[in-house]
């Protein structure tokens, strides 16, 4: 049966730049929670701490992993943000959320930093070499989603700030050179996109942007020719680390715009 409010609830993830991978990840966990209720004769807007704490050693018990786990929380928390249920806005979900174990390699950032070294002897064309370089870097000192960056047109910089759904963020002066060395390389119309691709017969198309599939492609090959243990998503934790060793007074959940309790957390070590 169709549930109205949790497909209300995916448009509302998919207009707000969550990847095609987390809205995925986020509708089947709540579908399995909902039948879960539905099946112990348990409303949505009714259920208890308690539900939570047995829904989550259920889950344990299927075999399913703390990250897995950790993120049926996230989407349970979201969602009922959304439906704006306060009495369940409010339930202490972090005090029975699993810590996630996993061993984070302490050289991710070294392996970020050596991916981008090497985009250039990997791809030989010139023009390509030069997107892919700062598509990753953008992705990497900016914190954005791979959403956000393929919509970025040419007008969205000025001169180191780049504006982006409502955000200023400041650009360092890698991407500022990078970026000039390719708008260098390449004519882009002030409305134009920054990340375009290629048509089939292997020319330029200015009118299309890249999609998020394209950008996780583009990462995975320099990745994968040279080896390193890393995922797209290693970009972003990595720009909280360079954060968080910074000191920099931010508003981490603001700034990404979803609920951080868990993966992020593990690599700033917060408790």
């Amino acid at each position: 049966m169709k549930d109205k409010k949790l497909d209300d609830f995916i448009v509302y993830l998919q207009k707000n730049a969550y990847t095609q991978a987390t809205v995925d990840n986020y509708y089947r966990g709540l579908k399995n929670f909902l039948n879960y209720l539905q099946t112990n004769n348990i409303a949505f807007e009714g259920f208890s701490y308690q539900n939570i704490k047995n829904y989550k050693e259920l889950l344990f018990g299927q075999g399913k992993s703390p990250q897995s786990i950790n993120s049926v929380l996230f989407a349970i928390k979201k969602y009922a943000s959304y439906i704006k249920a306060p009495q369940l806005i409010d339930l202490n979900y972090s005090a029975d959320i699993m810590r996630v174990q996993k061993k984070k390699k302490l050289n991710i950032i070294s392996n970020i930093d050596t991916l981008i070294q090497h985009i250039k002897e990997i791809n030989k064309n010139e023009i390509t070499a030069f997107r892919d370089k700062l598509i990753i870097e953008i992705l990497y000192y900016a914190g954005i989603r791979a959403q956000e960056l393929i919509k970025i047109k040419k007008q969205d910089i000025i001169n180191n700030i780049l504006k982006i759904k409502g955000k200023n963020i400041i650009l360092n002066s890698l991407l500022i050179e990078d970026l000039n060395n390719y708008l260098r390389l390449i004519e882009i119309k002030d409305d134009g996109y920054l990340f375009f691709a290629y048509s089939r017969n292997n020319t330029l198309n200015k009118h299309h942007h890249l999609t998020t599939r394209s950008i996780e492609n583009i990462f995975n090959r320099y990745k994968n020719v040279i080896n390193l243990n890393l995922s797209i998503g290693d970009l972003r934790n990595a720009y909280l680390v360079n954060l968080k060793n910074q000191q920099l007074n931010i508003n981490f959940n603001k700034i990404f715009n979803h609920v951080v309790i868990t993966t992020n957390a593990d690599y700033l070590k917060v408790k």
